[in-house]
């Protein structure tokens, strides 16, 4: 009943654990579902997508909230801890090829960071 499984290290995680990789799922859709938002996200653009430059990007589609939270400049209103250090860090990074790439997505993001975040609205933001 002592089955081996093959377990391999995907990465390390904010805590500094080891993150499994199993066979059934690839490294892309790994890396794509560490984002909070996976579930409900339909943005075709995923900072988190290793192939993210071979996407397609058409005006009208969804953007990715974290994108717009940077667009924003919104990171620094985060809380410690309330998203993967890994995500914040690939947004960084890929934000200016991103908007250099998709003109459709350059435009939402600019149109997103005129308008303030929305836990900065109605007062919210106030002491």
């Amino acid at each position: 009943m002592n089955e081996l499984i093959d377990v391999r290290s995907a990465g390390v995680d904010p805590v500094g654990r080891a993150v499994p990789e199993t066979d059934d799922l690839s490294s892309e859709t790994q890396a794509i579902s560490a984002c909070p938002r996976f579930d409900v996200c339909n943005a075709p653009i995923c900072p988190l997508d290793p192939n993210v430059l071979d996407r397609e990007h058409l005006k009208g589609e969804a953007v990715c909230h974290y994108l717009r939270l940077y667009a924003k400049d919104s990171f620094y209103g985060l809380k410690p801890g309330s998203l993967p250090a890994n995500l914040a860090i690939r947004v960084v990074q890929s934000y200016p090829r991103l908007i250099a790439r998709y003109a459709p997505l350059k435009k939402a993001l600019l149109r997103a960071a005129k308008s303030p975040s929305k836990g900065f609205l109605g007062g919210q933001d106030r002491g």
